[in-house]
């Protein structure tokens, strides 16, 4: 699949945040990115954004967050045979 700029633009959102420690701007584009990779078919780097999306949000003490991100890796597991 082709990389847009929107999908760009969420990679470097990702690295900022990083490097800000800004963990909820970085969880909330790691799920994001995850979202991408799985239009694009990445299911394994889909799964690794979701994953890291999750102990972000688990570290933030957001249930709500975690659980979206459980739920999106749980679709993954679904969608590949």
């Amino acid at each position: 699949g082709g990389r847009h700029a929107g999908f760009l633009n969420l990679l470097e959102g990702c690295e900022l945040a990083q490097i800000a420690g800004d963990r909820r701007t970085e969880a909330k584009a790691r799920y994001a990115l995850a979202s991408e990779y799985v239009k694009c078919g990445e299911m394994t780097l889909a799964a690794a954004e979701y994953t890291t999306a999750r102990a972000l949000y688990h570290a933030l003490g957001d249930d709500v967050g975690a659980a979206r991100a459980q739920e999106g890796l749980a679709s993954l597991a679904r969608a590949v045979p």
